[in-house]
């Protein structure tokens, strides 16, 4: 009922492909018909004389199988127009769904990411803070080697944790954590903003396959069409009506 090859070309493509040229009526007088490059040779052949005297018949005929090829374009364009439609229906049904899934998921994935990355950055913004206090924070000596304890009690310095911490080594793995922590949100922001744009179209596409496929007016626009096509069945119970010999 639709071609999921079209979501993979351009659009204008793919209009150009849908788009259906109408064939013109047969001509009724043959003199068109004879100097028309457009009209085949069957048309040709089938086409009256325009040059008078002709015969009713003839003419009535000729109107009928007019009649008939125009009815069967009309009928034909109708039903597609009707599988479009229904086919609309269905892709925008499970456009809804698969959106709504979509939308499930990444609302439980955002919440817990969004508390990821919120705990990241205030960790990246104490570094400064944290090899300060680390500076300050004396090691006992039971957790001391031997030659150390030895040197300590000598009257050396007293050993911190930052003896033991490199700031410049902390400081270029914070730097390089804030790069990918940067890269992260980024990319958060990205997707978020990608589900925004997917659900806002959900909702027009939705808002436009009602306007064209769901109303009542389509159904007696169609109904209305195929009532008026009906006229090549007047014509045919006329052309019985017309002596043979006429």
């Amino acid at each position: 009922m639709y071609n999921k090859r079209y979501l993979d070309i351009d659009f204008d493509r793919v209009l150009q492909e849908l788009h259906v040229n109408p064939p013109l009526d047969p001509p009724i007088d043959g003199e068109r018909a004879r100097t028309d490059p457009c009209i085949s040779a069957d048309l040709h052949k089938e086409a009256i004389d325009a040059t008078p005297p002709f015969r009713p018949s003839q003419l009535a005929t000729t109107y009928l199988r007019t009649a008939h090829i125009h009815k069967e374009h009309v009928n034909n364009t109708l039903n597609t127009l009707r599988y479009q439609h229904e086919a609309l229906r269905i892709a925008s049904t499970s456009l809804d769904l698969n959106v709504l899934a979509i939308m499930d998921v990444f609302e439980g994935i955002s919440q817990s990411a969004q508390k990821d990355l919120e705990k990241q950055e205030t960790l990246l913004a104490g570094v400064d803070a944290d090899l300060e206090i680390i500076g300050r924070i004396k090691i006992h000596a039971e957790f001391m080697s031997p030659a150390t304890r030895k040197a300590v009690e000598a009257g050396e310095k007293a050993r911190t944790l930052g003896d033991y911490v490199s700031n410049v080594k902390m400081k270029q793995v914070a730097e390089t954590c804030a790069r990918t922590h940067g890269d992260l949100r980024s990319k958060f922001i990205q997707v978020e903003e990608a589900v925004t744009r997917l659900n806002h179209g959900t909702d027009e596409v939705r808002v436009a396959a009602s306007a064209m496929g769901y109303t009542r007016s389509f159904l007696n626009f169609t109904a209305s069409c195929s009532k008026r096509v009906q006229g090549h069945q007047r014509i045919g119970c006329m052309l019985e009506a017309v002596p043979g010999n006429v």
